[in-house]
């Protein structure tokens, strides 16, 4: 999921980070699990066609629908691909990482009657380490009830605020808490410090590394750097 027109860094998305734009990240990030297909949610605004170029480079699927409403977004696009189970990530995320996602898609596929898997109920990850996995027919079924103006632009908050009706699983952080860290790109703050780690650790493989030592690399350098 992805848009040009961010309101603290516009153009984000295509903003060049460590190397290559930032949705370059996320697109390589999803191939490297070899358990997804990347899809590229948009709106079907002309501000957006920078990223539908992006999805054309990388011969990817992509799908542009509704401006506002991300929740409907994601529901026309589910039936569209006809997509049996989904991985949210966001665009400004670009460590898409595989030992989080192959988790969440074994509890599912192994657990029949979960229907969504997260790791952002008890907010102990790192921001924009996340893992939402829902399956498509437990989305649509509740989509009819997302009619509030903040559900519909952030379209899991439903589901959080209605655990009760989801059968859902939490993928515990086993390491403290380290959501104050920002493994994300929102502001020009962020885009630096994430520049900055990938520089500095050219070997890193930065969607296979275990979490922990990602946290420990991306503290020490950004210790050392201020």
């Amino acid at each position: 999921m992805a848009r040009m027109d961010s309101t603290r860094l516009p153009n984000k998305a295509t903003m060049n980070v460590g190397g290559k734009k930032l949705i370059q990240w996320c697109i390589d990030g999803v191939v490297n699990t070899r358990l997804l297909e990347p899809i590229i949610v948009t709106t079907d605004r002309p501000v957006d066609d920078p990223l539908i170029e992006v999805a054309k480079q990388n011969k990817i699927k992509y799908f542009r629908g509704d401006t506002y409403n991300v929740a409907k977004r994601i529901y026309d696009c589910l039936i569209f691909f006809n997509v049996d189970i989904f991985v949210r990530i966001t665009g400004d995320s670009p460590f898409v990482n595989r030992e989080l996602i192959e988790q969440g898609l074994h509890i599912l596929r192994h657990n029949p009657e979960i229907e969504f898997v997260t790791n952002i109920v008890s907010r102990r990850f790192p921001y924009g380490l996340s893992v939402e996995i829902f399956r498509s027919e437990t989305y649509k079924k509740h989509f009819p009830k997302i009619i509030s103006a903040e559900h519909q632009e952030h379209m899991t908050s439903w589901f959080y605020q209605n655990m009760d009706k989801v059968n859902s699983f939490t993928i515990e952080y086993l390491n403290g808490n380290d959501h104050d860290l920002r493994f994300v790109v929102d502001t020009p703050e962020d885009r630096d410090n994430i520049e900055k780690f990938i520089i500095n650790n050219p070997s890193l493989n930065f969607y296979d590394a275990p979490i922990k030592e990602l946290v420990e690399k991306y503290k020490n350098t950004i210790k050392s750097n201020k």
